[in-house]
Formats: structure tokens, sequence, C-alpha cells
């Protein structure tokens, strides 16, 4: 089956790709043949990614579909994670109303300094600061850490 990126729950796309519950999963390295190689899935509820942190404890993995940034403000959105002691990845791809995608943080030093998108994250809430108005953007955090 070639990918479409409009897989159905339960569907397979190939070898290589299916969607579990909502949740994409691909399978990554092996011959191609289907087996072999890991299944990295994206989530919005908590999952194991299959690696290790250095000193031998799983990392988990939670996608957080934040929606729009803010307008010159600041915005919180509560992670819903238990136990974290230490964030070990982040990623937090944005994408604007005009199709750029962008990765927080951001900085335009060619605009001014005022164009940055910065975030910060607690034991309760995912943080994102503006200092102009970006409310036409939408952004995921992914995030991958390792529990106490």
């Amino acid at each position: 089956m070639k990918w479409n990126g409009r897989l159905k729950d339960g569907e397979k796309g190939g070898n290589h790709a299916r969607v579990i519950g909502g949740a994409l999963q691909v399978r990554v390295g092996g011959d191609g043949s289907g087996g072999g190689g890991n299944l990295l899935v994206y989530s919005t509820s908590e999952y194991l990614t299959g690696k290790t942190w250095i000193d031998g404890r799983p990392i988990y993995g939670k996608v957080l579909n934040f929606g729009a940034l803010p307008n010159n403000s600041s915005k919180q959105f509560a992670h819903g994670i238990t136990g974290m002691d230490r964030l070990t990845a982040f990623f937090f791809p944005i994408k604007t109303a005009g199709g750029t995608h962008r990765q927080i943080p951001y900085t335009d030093h060619a605009a001014n300094n005022d164009n940055v998108i910065s975030w910060s994250m607690d034991a309760t809430n995912l943080t994102v600061d503006t200092h102009i108005d970006w409310s036409t953007s939408t952004g995921f955090a992914l995030l991958e850490y390792v529990k106490a």
C-alpha cells in the first residue's frame, strides 16, 4: 500500500506505518519486509519510547496538541505528566497560517528582537511566551522524559 497520509484507525500503510488507537506508529530499521526495526509511536497519551536514558531508566514520551500560540503574551498548557524527573528531549514544531514551519524556541534576528517565541516547563504546565501576535500559528510539543 502506498502511503497517502490518510490512514484510519486499524489500517496499515504498507509494512512501515499503521494507526492504532488514533496513534501513528512508524517502523524504522529492518529490511523493509515489516519484520525487525522499532515502532515509533506518537500519542497524546503517555507511552514508552523504547529508548533508555544514560542511567538505565526507560524514556517516556507524550505529544501535547498546544493549539494556537499566544498573542503577545503567555499561554499555559497542562501537560498531565506525573512523576517526571528530567526532560530528555523537547521538540516543538509550529506551522504558521501561511504554511511556514518553524521550531520553538524561535528568534527572527532580521525582523527585530521582539519576534521571539520561548518556552518553559514545570511540574504542571508547559508555558509559551511571545512578544508579538503568533495566534494564527499552531503547534505540537513532543516531549521525552524519565521518571523519578
